[in-house]
């Protein structure tokens, strides 16, 4: 009796501090293959430029409460390096360069439970408004697993944008969300891998009060993901 007892209490702790809120802050870089940006490689200049910037590490933080979040770029983040172990919400300061966003800069608000998202994105200089269901990206689960800082991650496989999408996740977080628009796994995505892109969790600390997340104002008319993704690759 006393056994189940205290079982109860440990998932009663559990699910209440996950039903508040997290906040993330991911690493983005980008990995550029060198030929991409030779004098000789058949890219208009405009891309030339934008993957030189791409090559920069910026950050971004996530905020995740109840079934709503908010996804934002980091402007200004003094750091000595990355951190390279997971930093489950203590006070780490770490200090160093000022590391600048990219020419890519994008907000995204995700409402789980309407299924929708919206994203205010400037790209070469130019603003779009997005307003969408969250992708499907149908996730295909792995026996592949690994240790994190003492934290079991699993990896799943999944596709957007017809390219292959590698995450992986802790189920003992159970927060269904990670960065970008990457969502919808049995626990929060830690890493993640598309296409050049790479994403990591840097550092987590858990919320106790309600951010108030508010969607992002649109800048232009609503357009869709698809569409987007067809406006940016007519400049390619």
């Amino acid at each position: 009796m006393k056994k189940t007892f205290i079982i109860l209490i440990a998932f009663f702790f559990i699910n209440t501090g996950f039903s508040q809120g997290i906040k993330v802050l991911y690493s983005r870089k980008h990995v550029v293959p060198q030929k991409m940006l030779d004098d000789n490689a058949n890219y208009p200049l405009i891309i030339k430029n934008l993957l030189k910037e791409k090559k920069k590490i910026d950050y971004f933080t996530l905020i995740h409460f109840n079934n709503e979040s908010l996804y934002y770029p980091i402007s200004k983040l003094e750091f000595k390096d990355v951190i390279e172990k997971m930093n489950l919400g203590d006070t780490t300061v770490v200090k160093g360069k000022i590391i600048n966003i990219g020419v890519t800069k994008t907000v995204i608000y995700k409402n789980f439970k309407k299924d929708s998202l919206r994203n205010e994105l400037t790209f070469a200089g130019k603003n779009y408004s997005i307003k969408d269901k969250i992708p499907n990206f149908n996730w295909q689960y792995t026996n592949d697993t690994k240790m994190v800082k003492n934290i079991t991650l699993k990896k799943a496989v999944g596709t957007y944008q017809h390219k292959v999408v590698t995450a992986w996740y802790a189920e003992s977080i159970p927060v269904k969300n990670g960065p970008y628009y990457y969502a919808g796994l049995p626990g929060l995505i830690l890493e993640l891998k598309f296409a050049q892109v790479r994403f990591k969790a840097v550092n987590i600390k858990y919320l106790k009060e309600n951010p108030k997340i508010r969607p992002p104002k649109n800048l232009q008319p609503y357009i869709t993901d698809k569409e987007l993704y067809e406006n940016i690759t007519k400049l390619r």
